[in-house]
């Protein structure tokens, strides 16, 4: 059977293999700040760079691989642990963020417990949604 006799590596030095949506690609460049989280550092956010973007598309999954270096590393790592990474693609220095769970089908929100309003999303993660227009800084929102 093929079972796995040994890992080849160093200890303290790890490649981040990142599976990056084809819709997310273009944003994608080398030397883009990574943060990643790991079940290991529950609350811990560890820095990364993308060192390498592989171009061909897996078509199993639809997603291209991402190579990452770790810049702050967790203490210790193990082979094969999984991760969550945000790769960094646009900066600034403010911004009207709501969490994501807020949206309604990412193009509404609730402004009163019945009364919905149309918002101009811009980026986005899991977690949170940046409002373009719609919503005014301090406006009040329920969640649906």
């Amino acid at each position: 059977p093929q079972t796995l006799l040994a890992v080849l590596g160093k200890k303290d030095s790890f490649i981040l293999e990142l599976e990056v949506d084809e819709n997310d690609l273009a944003k994608i460049r080398l030397g883009q700040e990574i943060f990643v989280t790991t079940d290991s550092y529950e609350n811990r956010v560890f820095n990364a760079v993308v060192t390498k973007i592989d171009p061909i598309l897996d078509i199993n999954t639809g997603t291209f691989t991402i190579e990452g270096a770790f810049t702050k590393a967790p203490p210790r790592l193990y082979p094969n642990v999984s991760v969550e990474a945000n790769i960094l693609i646009t900066q600034k220095d403010s911004a009207l963020i709501i969490p994501r769970e807020y949206l309604i089908d990412d193009t509404y929100v609730l402004i009163e417990p019945d009364k919905k309003v149309k918002v101009k999303v811009g980026l986005k993660n899991y977690e949170f949604a940046e409002i373009i227009s719609g919503l005014n800084k301090g406006q009040y929102i329920y969640k649906p």
